[in-house]
């Protein structure tokens, strides 16, 4: 039997029961028959006297004061007795009750005690095909004032929850809204709201149509009501929280019902009350999360009302309650995903540190390994802040072993986006220590073991971050990366999602940063891996419903890596590309995004790099018309310095005509130059820069050096050494480069553009006119 309330409850009238009181049987609320009758069936075989007792029942049944003396014993008997009560189970028994409930108005507290002892007896079929469902749903509407018929037939429904083949005809019957009309009808009273929302547990718990009915019924709202009015009954908060928890699970009508309606606050205003009742802050903790996933607005609602504060505290206070752990760090990490403000907050609480702590507690509990690994991906991808915060609790160690310890797709690419944040926030203190505990290795084996898409991305996500940052320790990372087969599985990687735009992306930019980070060893490793042709490949890529202009440009550069390897892998990597008929791929990525200024950039330093790695290249870009596509970059990109600078060295890298007549045209635009600064205030830094770079490229002309200062700082970039200079600002000034100098073509073609590139073709062949 489902407790009740004590005689001292009853004695004071409808209260709610304070922490920890305990409801009891109903016998202890009501008198017990006294007469001597009675208190002699109580020592007769407990069969013969129910027998005795129903006989009774069947016999005088149009008697009500007959009925009624009959249900008394019968509830007295039965109590506490489940050997006793089996008789009750029996069809006679069943149809006996129903008929009762039906004739007589006055004995329905009765019969509802009965039919509650029918379920116990394991009668509920029989009482259902009596009719049984009907009568108590009709009993509740007939008497919705009267409060022990609505908590007794809530009972009823409570007995009956094991049996999934009864949901639909207490639906059909009208159950939820006759529940939620008596919870409406008594909001003062604690057992009727108790036993009405446990009722709704067991009806909604596990039929979706039930849920969806009890919505539409006011379900959401009496339950909402019941937790506000009773806020010091812990039973009618619990029974709250599972009800708004059942109800609002994969409805988003529900969800949204209890959001707006306050339920939010109400649960999170439970919990942060009684931080040690562990049942509540599950059961909350639950309800939460069902809310947070369905329903606009409820993340906000959530955080508004420090559901996030009542969510860390229930972690903290119970941590080896596995199922709290695990619902709570879906519902951070629901919280915090994509949104840096909630996800700061959250880390601020301590949510990454009781993230932590739930997965080394429970290192071999593999679902909640990957539901805690998941709000660490969001925490840390929306909060440099809480990526830091990780990286300080030795959270990248943590995830490692998860890793290792756990084959789980979605766990592995959750702890290598926590690797790659950890990296990014972290700097190289954070990538030595990921490295120094197997980081690169674990990386490789997961997309070794996982084809996934997602493992796939995040790893190799990873990989570039542990790799990337420019120092020392990068060279060393991309080293021992290499060592454990690094190059071979992004290649794989690339293989198997040619058609995924966003694992090329990751792939790629891996594989380019390995092979700048790593030299020339790396760069050779990988070119024998077969780098070139997938490299190659992914410039021509073609993706369903996705511009491929992102990967276009990240293949271009990773050619650009390859051919940029010393120990003789640049040479051997530039003549696999051509080969491979990346000369052809990269022009035909300049003609086809000619707008874009930052592929134009790296398309004309992978030209330049593809022409000095190998002397046949130099046929294959002319052929496929490279000098045109940089002609055409020069144009479009005039005022983009690194561009314009990177499509002069290239289209210089190709020339194979004297330049002596630039020389002439460089001397005069340069002098106009400087006398339109010459006399203003103000010159634009990026004019100082462009007369700085021309001064600069004549003078090394002049003088006949091997190469003019032309040459990027590293990587192949082609961007020049710029200096401030003396003069100021003008509108004439503020024409350019560009719109100087004597006519060197018939057309608008930039002739700038011509300077830079014959001084430096003329630099490098050592062909400088001295009379200049």
């Amino acid at each position: 039997m489902v407790k009740r309330k004590t005689a001292e409850d009853s004695a004071v009238g409808t209260g709610s029961s304070g922490v920890g009181k305990r409801r009891v049987q109903f016998a202890a609320e009501h008198q017990v028959v006294q007469n001597t009758e009675h208190e002699g069936l109580k020592a007769i075989d407990g069969h013969d006297t129910i027998g005795s007792v129903l006989k009774r029942l069947n016999d005088r049944r149009d008697d009500a004061a007959a009925v009624q003396q009959a249900l008394q014993e019968l509830h007295t008997l039965c109590v506490d007795n489940i050997v006793i009560r089996k008789p009750l189970g029996d069809t006679a028994a069943c149809e006996a009750i129903v008929e009762i409930m039906q004739a007589h108005a006055d004995v329905q507290v009765s019969c509802a005690q009965a039919a509650a002892q029918l379920f116990e007896a394991g009668g509920s079929m029989a009482f259902a095909e009596s009719g049984g469902f009907e009568a108590v749903v009709e009993s509740m509407r007939a008497l919705v004032g009267v409060a022990d018929v609505q908590r007794y037939c809530a009972e009823v429904m409570v007995q009956c929850g094991d049996c999934c083949a009864n949901f639909a005809r207490w639906r059909s019957a009208g159950a939820l809204e006759a529940l939620a009309q008596g919870m409406r009808a008594h909001p003062g009273d604690a057992e009727v709201q108790y036993h009405g929302a446990h009722a709704i547990v067991q009806l909604c718990g596990h039929n979706s149509a039930c849920r969806a009915a009890a919505g539409e019924a006011g379900a959401c709202d009496a339950v909402i009501s019941a937790m506000r009015t009773h806020g010091a009954d812990d039973e009618v908060q619990q029974h709250g929280a599972w009800a708004l928890a059942v109800l609002s699970d994969g409805s988003d009508a529900n969800g949204e019902r209890i959001g707006s309606g306050g339920g939010c606050e109400v649960i999170a205003g439970a919990m942060l009350a009684r931080p040690t009742y562990a049942k509540l802050q599950h059961l909350g903790t639950m309800a939460l999360l069902h809310l947070c996933q369905h329903g606009d607005g409820n993340a906000r609602r959530i955080a508004d009302a420090r559901g996030d504060a009542a969510v860390l505290t229930a972690m903290h206070a119970h941590p080896s309650n596995a199922a709290l752990q695990r619902h709570g760090a879906l519902l951070l990490g629901r919280l915090a995903y994509e949104n840096e403000a909630r996800s700061a907050a959250i880390g601020a609480l301590g949510g990454c540190q009781a993230l932590l702590s739930a997965m080394r507690a429970r290192a071999d509990a593999r679902q909640l390994q990957v539901t805690c690994a998941d709000a660490l991906s969001c925490l840390c991808e929306s909060s440099a802040a809480n990526a830091l915060r990780v990286s300080a609790c030795g959270g990248a160690e943590t995830a490692l072993e998860s890793m290792r310890a756990h084959a789980d797709v979605h766990l592995q690419g959750c702890c290598a986006n926590v690797l790659a944040a950890v990296c990014a926030a972290g700097g190289a203190e954070a990538r030595g220590r990921i490295v120094a505990a197997g980081g690169c290795e674990a990386l490789v084996a997961s997309m070794r073991a996982h084809a996934s898409c997602y493992v796939q991305e995040a790893c190799a996500d990873a990989l570039a971050a542990l790799c990337g940052g420019g120092d020392g320790s990068a060279a060393a990372a991309a080293a021992r990366a290499a060592a454990a087969g690094a190059c071979e599985a992004i290649l794989a990687g690339l293989r198997v999602h040619s058609g995924d735009a966003t694992v090329q992306q990751s792939c790629l930019t891996a594989l380019r940063i390995l092979c700048e980070a790593g030299g020339g060893a790396v760069a050779a490793q990988a070119g024998a891996a077969g780098a070139c042709a997938a490299v190659a490949a992914a410039m021509r890529a073609e993706f369903e419903g996705y511009e491929p202009a992102a990967v276009r440009e990240l293949a271009v550069r990773a050619a650009a890596a390859l051919c940029s390897g010393g120990g003789g892998s640049g040479a051997a990597n530039g003549a696999a590309l051509g080969e491979a008929g990346a000369c052809d791929a990269v022009v035909a990525c300049m003609r086809e995004y000619g707008g874009n200024a930052e592929l134009q950039r790296h398309a004309c330093d992978a030209v330049r790099l593809l022409r000095r790695a190998a002397d046949a290249n130099t046929a294959r870009l002319r052929a496929a018309g490279a000098i045109e596509a940089l002609r055409a970059a020069l144009r479009a990109h005039a005022g983009t310095l690194a561009t314009y600078i990177s499509a002069a060295q290239a289209m210089a890298s190709l020339q194979i005509d004297g330049g002596d007549k630039f020389i002439a045209l460089l001397m005069t635009q340069n002098e106009r130059l400087r006398q339109d600064a010459v006399g203003t205030s103000r010159l634009l830094v990026s004019q100082q820069s462009q007369i700085t770079s021309l001064s600069l490229a004549l003078e090394a002309a002049k003088r006949g050096q091997s190469r003019a200062p032309l040459s990027s700082g590293g990587g192949g970039g082609g961007m020049l050494s710029l200096h401030r200079c003396g003069g100021g600002s003008s509108s004439s000034s503020s024409k350019s480069i560009a719109k100087g100098g004597d006519s060197c073509t018939d057309s608008a073609f930039d002739r700038a553009a011509e300077v830079v590139m014959a001084v430096k073709v003329v630099a490098c062949s050592g062909s400088v006119n001295q009379q200049l």
